[in-house]
């Protein structure tokens, strides 16, 4: 290695090179480089290229595409990664998840997680965080944050727990059906850029799309408001894991559940009796008070919102079935007529995502119990029939039939209809004119079959299909 810039850090040294990183921060890549009299680097274009591969080469001077397993400064041990990020005054968000290496199914297989790829790559990060900016060439992004990050041991023992998830579907030669919502922080993700790529998988003849292990949105804010040391105060308070030594006897999911067991088979009112907190069912948002009364939290269940977990509550009928079909947000149709890739698409992250499920039913005098909770991530086969949901809503859109979008009778899972205040409720459509505000459904007729085959077991994780007759999310 040569030039003044590299001599400015030690390559082994994992202080050093943090120190580094920070000058960075208030400034863009130009800004710098250029004062070090290199702004002209042979294999960087102005205009071309991500923000983390010039950050390697015309920043750090290193070559960007290590193998496998090896961090970008091997002999310090550090791994260098960036995170766009977008900025409305003091409040700074991630873009998007954080990337950290590529998943190879015949290695993870047989792999354990100290010596995984996974672990030996990304067990000390060297985080950039720069602001993002339509239209501008990445060396003058300015970098907002930078520093190194290595997981807190009730993180850590999460994300472990993530890994092994992720390595038991492959080990089942299930990898074709890994989803970002079987895991809590760590995901498998696809990408645009290869979200298309098709790989081999062990254990199975069926071949699974690349993916690759990333940390989630969610938790990637979290980083960030704990790098910027905000809200550190309140932090205990806002966690369901007040002890981490609980992560080493029982899973993440099973001390949630616990929270909620001694309260399964009372009525709302009893339950409000118990947490001291006033019962009435005209109180806006009481659901959310009480089960963040259960969980111990006071204002937001800060694991489940780094995990990206939406809570929602239930309501069965006393026969155990639901009156009306379950509703997610409303789409835009102008973006959702953009959307080419069911693997990217943002209905597939809405279905995809993990949930909570806080599930009532009604008793004969009208009285409402807790029935049960659970976990529940909705299986592959049902996310194939949004799926197709999704390809024939966009292909309809692009017909400009706004109000002949797939109905119940077309799909046992789920169709689309409005979902605005009233009539008057409408959203722009492609062609300009002003349409109804519509969102995919859940049938009704299949979420009470889904809900009511396991209404019985208390507390079980189970693979219910998604239902929110009355919802709310915690924060």
């Amino acid at each position: 290695m040569s030039g003044k810039l590299e001599k400015m850090y030690d390559e082994k040294d994992p202080v050093s090179i943090e120190r580094f990183a920070r000058r960075l921060v208030g400034h863009s890549l130009k800004e710098l480089t250029s004062e070090e009299g290199s702004i002209t680097y042979p294999s960087v274009s102005k205009n071309k290229g991500s923000f983390g591969e010039v950050l390697e080469r015309l920043y750090f001077k290193i070559s960007p595409g290590n193998h496998d397993g090896v961090p970008d400064f091997s002999e310090a041990g550090v791994e260098l990664k960036s995170c766009p990020t977008l900025q409305r005054g003091d409040v700074l968000k991630a873009k998007e998840r954080l990337v950290l290496n590529l998943i190879n199914y015949e290695k993870i297989a047989d792999e354990d997680w100290l010596s995984s790829a996974f672990w030996r790559k990304n067990r000390d990060l060297l985080l950039v965080f720069y602001v993002h900016k339509e239209r501008q060439s990445v060396i003058d992004l300015k970098v907002v944050l930078a520093g190194r990050w290595a997981f807190p041991e009730d993180d850590l023992m999460i994300i472990r727990r993530d890994w092994e998830t992720i390595r038991a579907k492959v080990r089942a030669g299930k990898a074709h059906e890994i989803s970002e919502g079987d895991t809590m922080y760590l995901g498998a993700c696809t990408k645009d850029s290869f979200s298309r790529a098709i790989k081999v998988q062990p254990f199975s003849e069926i071949r699974a799309k690349q993916r690759a292990l990333a940390l989630k949105q969610s938790y990637v804010n979290s980083i960030i408001q704990r790098m910027r040391e905000q809200d550190s105060e309140r932090e205990m308070a806002n966690k369901i894991i007040k002890d981490q030594k609980e992560l080493e006897r029982r899973s993440f999911e099973e001390i949630v559940i616990d929270h909620f067991a001694p309260f399964i088979g009372k009525s709302t009112e009893e339950i409000a009796s118990v947490l001291g907190i006033e019962y009435g069912k005209d109180v806006k948002h009481y659901n959310a008070l009480m089960t963040r009364k259960i969980l111990g939290v006071e204002r937001r269940a800060l694991e489940l919102e780094r995990a990206e977990v939406t809570i929602r509550s239930i309501k069965l009928e006393v026969d155990g079935g639901m009156k009306e079909s379950v509703s997610f947000p409303a789409f835009d149709p102008v973006l959702l007529e953009k959307e080419v890739d069911w693997e990217t698409s943002s209905i597939r992250k809405m279905f995809e995502r993990r949930f909570l499920f806080v599930i009532y039913q009604l008793r004969p005098d009208g009285k409402k119990i807790l029935k049960k909770v659970m976990f529940w991530t909705m299986p592959h086969s049902d996310l194939e029939e949004v799926r197709k949901v999704w390809e024939e809503t966009v292909r309809r859109i692009k017909q400009k039939r706004y109000e002949d979008l797939p109905k119940m009778t077309d799909n046992h899972v789920s169709h689309i209809r409005p979902h605005g205040r009233n009539a008057q409720d409408k959203v722009r459509a492609p062609d300009g004119s002003m349409v109804r505000k519509q969102c995919f459904w859940l049938n009704a007729k299949y979420v009470a079959q889904q809900v009511g085959a396991e209404a019985h077991v208390v507390g079980k994780q189970s693979k219910l299909s998604s239902a929110e007759s009355e919802s709310h999310i915690i924060g």
